[in-house]
């Protein structure tokens, strides 16, 4: 037998009181991040430009494993081209002959490059060393001819060698070094003579080759109309100067080329203002790999944003494969910190695992000092997912690793340094047990990295002796986390990863024998690894499906319920939404880690009918088959939808749950003379805190949304009171001073529609702003004070992503300071006389109810005042009742086991 205990909570449409009586919900991973530097907005579903970059790994700086690191992450169906040199060390003669010394260092240069097998690459001037700089001056310094005769010399023996040279610089960094390799008139000469020469047509002359970006458009220009491809690096100079230089070379008609790029950020800016051919002088990592992947096989930039003042800048795309990610870096010398927003516009998404949310964002490093402890070269590639099938968490703890071929564990032979790392059978022991952690950004260059740590013998899983190579194994070591002991996790679905060597790019296996190996991508089994808690069984046996799913409309949310799996290693729940979208249902993930059996989705869409299944997962991560499929939707009823009292929580009491997140914590007060309803108001410190709101709780055609507010800065122009967009195209605000007046504002890709009324000045107001069909009016202390029906923007139409409080969709806005209290948004516009009940309190009586009111039928359903509700099965149950008087009550229904 079970007793009801039925509660009362005193606010229109309340489902909870306590905390940690919430239900999890589809925005209970929502989190409110610090200011940021820029937002990169994009549409997970959307398109963008497409570029085709020519990319290349370098030989100047001549390192075979350099070359084959590229090739491991970037492959050689993108690696078109690259960048070899000449040596102006022994002269060279009439004759083009070649001192062996020369043709040694081509041939070593040459061997290395066909490693990416390019199409055809670029020769750059190599330094000549200290033994030989004085040969040099004698010989080449000032003498154009004598360079030109070295040039096409080792033009010609590269191509004897099997490289095809498609372009000249024949300077480096001239800006940097031209005391040493020659003036502006000494790189024209050269040009000339080999714009002179018939053997050398059809290759591009490039000039520029700055090392100062400031630089770079000055010796191009002088250069004309002898080049035909302009080039500049990223070592110092403004940001201004460097992408203006490749849309100047583009106007021109001429080729725009980075031969020197040291990081990611320098080859995303350069590629949206107009690169054609990139080079790699040193490589990095996943960022670099994947971006080239997206840039040099017809991917699509979804979304481009820069931080010109900390030298930072951040792009979406969506790769050739269809996968979607985000990359973010900064300034190898320049950068200061700074955070990055990542926001999708169009569905929530899981950003490395995290999720389904919109707004991500990404810490930087840097303070403009090159070479300081702060001054990282620091980038880093963001996976983005979304569908039924994504990761069931971040990534970071305590695992055992297990391999899906095998079912074996990665771990060391034994406790002994430099033990080899194998596949074992589960013992468990902590030697089998890896604590795995984000590897710090500061960590330098690529930090999309994991470190391996054994529990039981606090060392590394390493690659042994640094091997670039498949067929390379693994001990267990300490490196200090070097990148031979970092790892990426690229998700193979149903659970799985593949997990890839910082230091070489390639893939851990579980080979035939015990050991673990690395090699070049397969998709195999034996290269697909599970990440599962220490006392998971180790083994591959789904459970069942769930069972009894079940659907409650609400008026701006769906709760499923569902019969709690009977195996004894159940770990959690994932919820699986779809809809119909031309003739096909769409499956997204809007909730996974859920240990209970119920769960609101608030990210659903008044009015739209959707599909639901789960999965149960167990603890070694298998996923069980889909339950069976219900249908919901929300219940239609226009009625408040989300109310926030500020009595020390930021929880909506509504049974929508559209619970509010703020940065920094807020300051609540308890005295009587500034608290407006409850017994709390909330204080903005127009410094630090504002409020996020789930996205949803504002995507609805009519909308009434409602607050006290007192407002202690009336200089501040252009705080907002709320917020509510995407991105600076699309959003609906109200602001207490804008200029000359206090203003209601809608945009939607267009122009501005705007309401204003007189400022408000100091003191509290209840404000109320209604949308209809017909009109958009402002209420100020119950009287109407502005209607418009020349405003056609909905709320529906701008979809926001993000919902502040307290802060503006425009980064340079400041934050709004002053009291706040009672918010409440419905989806309906109110009547004045509404307006008014909400503003004297009069709305938030309700009645209490007996015991005898309420009936148990069975554990699954219970009758309240004769209508049928279906309720969550974990102890508490939402139910709904309609009062005498026409209103809508919910109550909290506790069931107790005696």
């Amino acid at each position: 037998m079970k007793r009801i205990i039925i509660t009362s909570i005193c606010a229109l449409l309340t489902m909870v009181a306590n905390a940690q009586d919430r239900l999890p919900s589809s925005s209970m991973w929502l989190k409110a991040y610090p200011l940021s530097g820029a937002r990169v907005p994009y549409a997970y579903t959307g398109t963008g430009p497409e570029y085709k970059v020519n990319w290349g790994m370098d030989v100047a700086w001549n390192d075979a494993g350099n070359v084959q690191r590229g090739v491991n992450y970037i492959g050689k169906e993108i690696l078109n081209t690259g960048r070899v040199s000449f040596q102006p060390t022994d002269p060279v003669g009439e004759d083009l002959k070649l001192s062996n010394m020369q043709i040694s260092h081509l041939s070593s240069r040459a061997n290395n490059i066909m490693l990416s097998e390019p199409e055809g690459v670029m020769i750059n001037l190599d330094h000549p060393g200290e033994q030989y700089l004085q040969s040099y001056r004698d010989y080449y310094k000032g003498n154009a001819y004598h360079y030109y005769l070295v040039i096409k010399a080792s033009v010609l023996k590269y191509k004897e060698l099997g490289v095809n040279v498609i372009s000249i610089a024949p300077l480096n960094e001239p800006d940097y070094t031209y005391n040493e390799a020659g003036s502006k008139r000494d790189f024209r000469n050269i040009c000339q003579y080999l714009a002179d020469d018939p053997d050398l047509a059809g290759i591009r002359i490039c000039a520029g080759n700055t090392l100062n970006a400031d630089r770079a458009s000055e010796w191009y220009n002088y250069m004309k109309p002898l080049v035909n491809e302009g080039n500049t690096h990223q070592l110092a100079g403004s940001f201004n100067n460097y992408a203006n230089f490749f849309q100047e070379v583009r106007r021109d008609g001429n080729h725009a080329t980075a031969d020197e790029l040291h990081n990611t950020m320098e080859a995303f800016i350069a590629v949206h203002y107009g690169l054609q051919t990139g080079i790699w002088w040193g490589y990095d990592g996943l960022a670099r790999g994947d971006f080239c992947k997206a840039t040099g096989g017809g991917g699509q930039e979804l979304g481009y944003a820069e931080n010109r003042n900390a030298w930072a800048a951040g792009c979406v795309y969506r790769l050739p494969n269809g996968s979607v990610e985000a990359f973010v870096g900064v300034s190898e010398r320049q950068a200061n910190k700074n955070w990055m927003d990542i926001v999708a516009t169009d569905r929530d998404v899981f950003y490395d695992g995290y999720g389904p949310v919109r707004l991500y964002q990404q810490f930087l490093p840097g303070d403009g000092v090159y070479g300081s402890d702060n001054q990282k070269n620091a980038d880093k590639v963001i996976h983005i997912q979304s569908g039924e099938d994504v990761p069931l968490d971040t990534i970071g703890g305590v695992y055992i690793i297990m391999n899906k071929k095998s079912s074996k564990l990665l771990a060391p032979a034994n406790a002994n340094k430099e033990a080899a790392i194998q596949q074992m059978t589960r013992k468990n022991r902590d030697i089998e047990r890896w604590n795995i952690q984000p590897t710090n950004h500061l960590s330098g260059g690529d930090f999309s990295y994991y470190r391996f740590v054994n529990v039981d013998q606090n060392k590394y899983c390493n690659l042994l002796n640094n091997n670039v190579n498949a067929g390379a194994t693994f001990i267990l070591y300490d490196a200090g986390g070097h990148a031979n002991e970092q790892y990426c996790f690229e998700y193979a679905g149903d659970g799985w990863y593949y997990i890839r060597n910082h230091l070489s790019g390639l893939y851990l296996e579980g080979s035939g024998s015990t050991l673990i190996k690395q090699g070049v991508f397969t998709g195999k089994d034996t290269q697909k690894w599970r990440l599962m808690p220490p006392e998971a069984f180790c083994e591959q046996k789904a459970p069942a499906a769930p069972t009894g799913l079940k659907t409650l409309s609400h008026p701006a949310s769906v709760v499923l319920s569902w019969d709690a799996n009977t195996e004894n290693d159940i770990n959690c729940y994932i919820v699986i939404r779809g809809y119909e979208k031309d003739g096909e249902t769409v499956w997204e993930t809007i909730g996974r880690k859920i240990t209970g059996t119920a769960f609101i989705d608030n990210s659903c869409e008044q009015g739209k009918e959707y599909v639901y299944k789960i999965k149960a997962v167990d603890r070694s991560g298998n996923r069980s088959e889909d339950s069976e499929v219900v249908t919901g939707s929300t219940d239609g009823e226009k009625t408040l939808v989300a109310y926030y009292e500020f009595d020390q929580n930021l929880e909506d009491f509504t049974v929508n749950q559209f619970d509010a997140v703020s940065y920094k914590d807020m300051t609540y007060s308890s005295l009587s003379q500034v608290v407006k309803s409850g017994n709390h108001s909330m204080t903005f410190d127009g410094t630090n805190n504002y409020l996020m709101l789930p996205p949803k709780v504002a995507d609805m055609k009519e909308m009434t949304i409602s607050f006290w507010m007192s407002n202690t800065d009336v200089d501040r122009q252009w705080a907002r009171v709320f917020d509510f967009g995407s991105d600076t195209d699309h959003y609906m605000f109200f602001t207490p001073n804008a200029g000359n007046d206090t203003r209601f504002v809608m945009k939607n890709g267009g122009d501005e529609q705007i309401l204003t009324i007189s400022k408000l000045g100091t003191g509290w107001k209840f404000v109320a702003i209604t949308i209809s069909d017909e009109a958009v009016k402002i209420y100020v202390n119950g009287e109407e004070v502005a209607s418009s029906s020349d405003i056609t923007i909905r709320p529906s139409d701008i979809k926001p992503a993000m919902c502040f409080v307290g802060r503006s969709i425009y980064l340079s806005d400041p934050l709004y300071k002053g009291r706040f209290d009672a918010l409440r948004i419905y989806n309906y516009a109110q009547t004045p006389e509404e307006i008014n009940a909400d503003m004297e309190g009069a709305a938030t009586s309700i009645q209490q109810l007996d015991n005898a009111d309420a009936a148990v039928i069975s554990t699954e359903y219970f009758t309240l005042s004769g209508e049928r509700i279906t309720a969550p099965t974990n102890g508490i149950f939402i139910m709904k009742q309609r009062c005498q008087d026409g209103s809508v009550r919910v109550k909290k229904v506790i069931l107790v086991n005696k």
